[in-house]
């Protein structure tokens, strides 16, 4: 396990795939610094579901090809138990990467991605 910012470490952001690249984990900093951030703005422990994601990986789970997730711009996070999913996107705006990215809201977790075309949003609750 790499740290990588003072509260992420490579294990929470490396791709999840088991057959794939080895657990790779390529470093953005300006998303890291984003999500440094929100958890300082929050104050309280974030939990990422998902980081980088090898292509491979990516097209094995159905994800949309070209994610922002295979170049390392985008992560899920688990919303805290104390707020709601649009609550936490409401405080992950506040962060002007996100604000200008992309913020989606699904159950349970946001996408948070710094997107460099403007910003996007959407909502996918099943």
């Amino acid at each position: 396990m790499v740290q990588l910012s003072p509260h992420f470490n490579s294990n929470e952001l490396q791709c999840r795939g088991e057959l794939c690249c080895g657990h790779s984990y390529p470093v953005n900093n300006r998303l890291l610094m984003a999500m440094e951030l929100l958890r300082d703005r929050m104050r309280m422990p974030l939990h990422p579901l998902s980081g980088f994601r090898c292509r491979t990986y990516n097209d094995s789970i159905g994800a949309t090809p070209g994610s922002l997730h295979t170049l390392a711009m985008a992560v899920d996070i688990a919303t805290p138990p104390e707020l709601t999913d649009r609550e936490f996107m409401t405080i992950a705006e506040t962060i002007s990467e996100f604000a200008m990215g992309g913020i989606g809201i699904y159950e349970g977790y946001l996408h948070l991605d710094i997107r460099t075309d403007g910003p996007a949003r959407w909502v996918v609750i099943e």
